[in-house]
């Protein structure tokens, strides 16, 4: 989007490499904001540090309709491919099901390392694009956020 926006404002720069158009090299996805002319970056590294867990162990993209993940989570939590109701959980899935969403339910049955730092930054970028899309205003993970801010000075300086 940067570079398609430099192009925009000079047509010149086309073809031009990210150096060369004064960004930075792309080395990891991250958002990108100011707040009060001060300039934040979050990473899922960024996210790890924060919560105090590696940003390693499994990770499966969200589940729809026609990801192969479902028949491996719905196994795992109805014994069977086939979503099944929530009554039809154990007890204690019954317990978690409330805690995590059904793929991390997964990853815990099955004693799973899981990346939870991806989890939480990809959580962060699908409330963003949501918000801009929607115009609400919605911050998800606001606590995680402040330990964010905090030891880059953000919020001494509100």
């Amino acid at each position: 989007m940067e570079e398609h926006e430099k192009v925009l404002i000079d047509p010149s720069l086309e073809g031009k490499t990210k150096e060369q158009l004064g960004l930075k090299p792309f080395t990891c996805t991250e958002v990108r904001s100011n707040i009060m002319g001060i300039p934040v970056t979050i990473t899922e590294e960024i996210i790890a540090r924060a919560i105090r867990r590696a940003a390693e162990g499994s990770y499966e993209e969200g589940l729809d309709k026609t990801s192969p993940w479902n028949d491996v989570v719905n196994m795992t939590m109805f014994n069977n491919t086939k979503k099944g109701k929530y009554s039809d959980l154990r007890m204690e899935y019954k317990m978690l099901h409330k805690i995590m969403t059904e793929d991390l339910l997964h990853f815990l049955i099955n004693k799973e390392k899981t990346n939870v730092p991806k989890y939480i930054f990809n959580h962060i970028m699908w409330a963003l694009k949501k918000n801009q899309n929607t115009n609400r205003s919605w911050i998800p993970y606001g606590r995680l956020l402040s330990e964010i801010f905090h030891p880059g000075g953000i919020l001494k300086a509100l």
